[in-house]
């Protein structure tokens, strides 16, 4: 997975892309009944479910160079909604 940003993409473009993409995270995370925090975090099992990837590559992901942000309370890891938006649209390939 890449760090760093592409150059193609203007800040503006990616701006609306993360927005758009945490309008559906948000949209799906309610249509699934998946409870969402007050400021918008979900937990780990339900944030690989959102990404589409398994909760051990989340887990991957914070001990790389590299890492997806977090949060780790009391032993529970969540992730906000806003970070899984960001970090779907920075992965985006543009062709």
């Amino acid at each position: 997975m890449r760090c760093e940003q592409s150059q193609r993409i203007t800040v503006p473009d990616l701006a609306d892309r993360i927005a758009d993409c945490l309008a559906t995270l948000e949209a799906t995370a309610r249509a699934s009944a998946i409870p969402v925090t007050g400021d918008g975090r979900v937990s780990e099992a339900d944030a690989a479910g959102l990404v589409g990837l398994a909760a051990g590559t989340l887990r991957n992901l914070r001990a790389s160079t590299c890492p997806l942000a977090f949060y780790k309370v009391a032993g529970r890891v969540t992730y906000r909604l806003a970070d899984l938006a960001e970090f779907i649209e920075r992965q985006r390939a543009d062709a």
